[in-house]
């Protein structure tokens, strides 16, 4: 990695990965948690950031993982079978030639498929085009992954496909996007600390 520069930078950086998860948790153990599965990564940068500006470098960047399981002390339960692969795309450094698609995206809770596919690209209106389909069980995802002060539960199933961008619902023109499908949420109850009461 070189990196030079303060407030606007120029960075170029050439990262690959090709990890057994397994042998991670053998070097950095956490208690009641056990995770696996194989993950590559390949990624490249190359350009100046700039924030103020909307600068950003070059990127090509590929993530993989496969067989994935992850099992917390927190539930009896494993998440199994997680897929993910990816890859984002940007050849000249603007934020709206950016392209991040998501190939695959599955795993298995309980017997409970959950899969999204699609693309998000533009960083500024954020367009998108996405499938998600399967079941989440709020209860059990907020103990593999606590959320400090929210209680949650309900189960919310899925199957839509999606198509549009950020900027059009945020300027209400709806008719520029779709969604399809359908989306049951049952059993649903929201608590925090500056909402006790359950909702």
């Amino acid at each position: 990695m070189l990196l030079k520069g303060f407030e606007s930078y120029y960075i170029k950086s050439d990262f690959k990965a090709n990890i057994n998860l397994a042998d991670i948790e053998k070097l950095y153990p956490s208690p009641g948690q056990i995770m696996k599965g194989m993950f590559a990564a390949d990624i490249k940068t190359e350009g100046n950031y700039n924030k103020d500006k909307h600068q950003f470098p070059v990127i090509k960047a590929s993530v993989n993982l496969t067989n994935g399981y992850l099992k917390t002390a927190d539930y009896p339960e494993p998440i199994e079978n997680i897929h993910f692969i990816a890859n984002a795309e940007n050849n000249d450094g603007k934020p709206e030639d950016t392209r991040i698609t998501i190939n695959q995206l599955t795993y298995l809770m309980e017997g409970e498929p959950f899969a999204v596919t699609g693309f998000i690209e533009d960083m500024n209106k954020m367009n998108y085009d996405l499938k998600i389909k399967g079941l989440v069980d709020l209860e059990k995802l907020t103990k593999v992954y606590p959320v400090d002060g929210v209680k949650l539960k309900g189960i919310i199933d899925s199957d839509i496909e999606m198509k549009g961008s950020v900027a059009d619902l945020e300027n209400s023109n709806y008719s520029k996007t779709s969604c399809n499908g359908t989306v049951e949420i049952t059993n649903f109850l929201y608590q925090s600390s500056s909402l006790p009461n359950s909702y």
